[in-house]
């Protein structure tokens, strides 16, 4: 499965995304939810308020956008680790059951090895089968 360079590149950013993303939702809830629900904790005011709801939202509708991203990230390598015929069956498995279990590591290996460069390396191709001896002792 060839891609053009566009797509290598949306491919990168979108496996780049997948890693980034659980730094960014921890980060993002620290920064907007922790300091108003500070400010609210004296203030006797009515719970939730606007401003709380609108973040929520943001955060939320984001949070979807992301998920449905690293889900199509996550379909597109299992269909080009199974359409990838050239390269190794144990790399190939190997990424195929990391693109579930461990994403943060499995994509990227993938991408670096398989889809980015224009020739894959040596050591990642199937060897072919080397003929063996009849035993005729």
């Amino acid at each position: 499965m060839k891609l053009n360079k566009t797509w290598k590149i949306v491919v990168g950013i979108a496996s780049l995304w997948v890693v980034l993303y659980p730094f960014v939702m921890t980060g993002f809830m620290f920064i907007t939810f922790v300091p108003m629900m500070m400010s609210l904790e004296g203030a006797g005011s009515d719970f939730p308020p606007t401003s709380f709801m609108a973040s929520f939202m943001i955060f939320w509708l984001f949070m979807m956008c992301s998920s449905f991203l690293q889900m199509a990230t996550s379909v597109f390598y299992l269909v080009h680790i199974i359409k990838n015929k050239n390269g190794s069956d144990l790399l190939r498995i190997l990424s195929g059951v990391g693109a579930f279990f461990m994403p943060y590591i499995a994509l990227p290996f993938y991408y670096f090895v398989y889809i980015w460069p224009e020739t894959t390396p040596e050591w990642a191709l199937e060897k072919p089968n080397a003929p063996t001896e009849p035993n005729t002792a």
